[in-house]
This record gives C-alpha cells, structure tokens and sequence, in this order.
C-alpha cells in the first residue's frame, strides 16, 4: 500500500509540473510573440511618421510654409487619418499626394482637400488615388474651381464611368485633350461626361469618344470658312456663339437635326 501512495503522490506531481511546465511555456511563447508584434507595430508607426515628415517636407518646398503651419498641417493628417477620413490612405500617402498636387499651383490646404477626395475614389473602387488626383487637378486648372470643388467633380467623373462604357483610367488618360477645347467654349464638365457617355454606349472606345469629342469642340471654336459656309446651307451656325446659346449638348443635337445624320455634310 506504501509502494501504491508512493507511486500515486510521485504521479500526481509529475502532472503538476508538467502542467506548470507546459503552461509556463505558452506563457512565454505568447509573451515572446507579443513582444514581436510590438516590435513590429513601434517599426511601423516609426516608419509611417518618418515618411509622413519626409513628404510634408516636400511640400513645404513647394509652398514655403512656415515649419509651425507644417507641424499644424501634420497634426491635422493625423487626427483626420485616426478619424477614418483618408479613406485608407495612411498620412503618409496623403502627404505625398499633396507634394504632387502643390507642385500645380494650389496651395497646401487646397491640396489636402483634393488628395482626400481622390483617396474616396480609390477607396470606391474605380479608380488609383494618384489617377483620381491628376485628373481632379486637370479639371480644377482648365475649367476652374477650387478644392471645394473637387467632390462634385468626382461625382460628375463617376457618373460617366458608371453610364457610359469607359473605365476611370481610359477617362483620365485621355480626359485631358478636351479640357482646353471645353474651356475656352465654356463647355461644364457635366456637358462633356454626358457626351462621352453617349459616345462610348454607341460603340465608340474611351479615347475615340473623347477625340472626336474634342475635334467637334475644336470645329466650333475654330471652323474653317468652307466648314462655316456648308453649315449654313443647312441652316447651322458653326461657331462658339452657338454653343454659348444652346450648350453643347443642344448644340450637337441642332447639328444632327439640321444635318439629318449626314456628319459628312460639312465636309
């Protein structure tokens, strides 16, 4: 019976310390573990404002801001990014977003709207903020506004994406071409999305939509003599003065009733 205790006790810590054992070694390796993981997120966070002060540096070149309005604007990405509203950007990317926009002649205020709304685009899924952010800027530049602006812009770019047959990429690359045409004709941006929405819903791709949207712009605002003269057989004024009166929108329809459909007429 002795014999029977002894062995029992001895079992019974064996157990113990096995469990000791065993649970001191998950302790530790949850506490090793943890201690990577901190290491990791300090590199990260680290990392993250070492960036964001390299391209708030880079701004500050452009703008020649004071370093207290620097250190305000950092101060500002990071409540708006703890906040959610860079729209999974992190600070750093917005900052960077903002040297490019400066570097077109809006100031750094300005920028940081223009970057955040491109963030929302991005973070919609129809587009790369950097590509959200070189068209909004090119609009911006050649039909006017400002960064208060930039919101509607977007939502007049989605639109047309949305209705016509055209990605954001296809309208961005080549958006630009018909930006000058539009401007000196005083053609909005709601005019040409609704045109080049058309256009590629008829089978036109996203390029040859907006070129031949941009030959028309140019048709109007410079016609030859013999353009001028044909469109008046047809009882047409081809000119910018047309536009202004009509929209472009009006403008094309009168020019496709006056020709019947016939676009080679004015030829």
């Amino acid at each position: 019976n002795r014999a029977t205790a002894a062995t029992s006790g001895w079992s019974r810590a064996m157990d113990f310390l096995k469990k000791r054992v065993i649970g001191a070694g998950l302790f530790f390796a949850a506490f090793y573990q943890g201690l990577i993981t901190l290491r990791q997120s300090i590199g990260e966070v680290v990392s993250e404002m070492l960036g964001l002060d390299e391209n708030l540096r880079k701004v500050q070149s452009i703008t020649q801001e004071s370093d207290a309005s620097i250190n305000k604007l950092r101060g500002t990405l990071l409540g708006l990014a703890q906040a959610g509203q860079t729209f999974g950007q992190r600070a750093s990317q917005i900052a960077d977003a903002m040297f490019d926009i400066v570097q077109s002649g809006f100031n750094s205020a300005d920028a940081l709207e223009i970057a955040r709304v491109s963030a929302l685009g991005a973070e919609a899924g129809f587009t790369k903020a950097d590509v959200a952010g070189r068209v909004l800027v090119a609009v911006l530049n050649a039909l006017g506004g400002s960064a208060v602006d930039s919101q509607h812009i977007m939502d007049i770019l989605f639109k047309t994406v949305d209705l016509g047959v055209i990605t954001f990429e296809e309208l961005g690359n080549s958006l630009g071409r018909a930006l000058g045409p539009a401007s000196a004709l005083n053609v909005p941006l709601e005019d040409l999305g609704a045109v080049i929405a058309v256009l590629t819903r008829r089978g036109l791709t996203g390029r040859e939509s907006i070129t031949a949207l941009t030959r028309i712009m140019l048709e109007f605002l410079r016609p030859s003599e013999r353009a001028k003269s044909r469109a008046r057989e047809f009882g047409f004024e081809l000119n910018g003065t047309t536009i202004a009166s009509e929209g472009l929108v009006g403008a094309l329809l009168k020019l496709d009733t006056a020709l019947c459909g016939n676009s080679s007429a004015l030829a």
